[in-house]
């Protein structure tokens, strides 16, 4: 229930915003070419 909670709030201001999100979102995918894979 928390989490469907957590998620409904995301949504809400993903969708008041969603050039802040998209922008977050391809900074942490975003690594340099020798940095480690943090999920192997």
């Amino acid at each position: 229930m928390i989490a469907r909670q957590m998620n409904k709030t995301v949504e809400i201001l993903v969708g008041s915003h969603p050039e802040q999100y998209i922008w977050v979102l391809k900074l942490l995918k975003t690594r340099k070419s020798n940095e480690a894979d943090p999920y192997p």
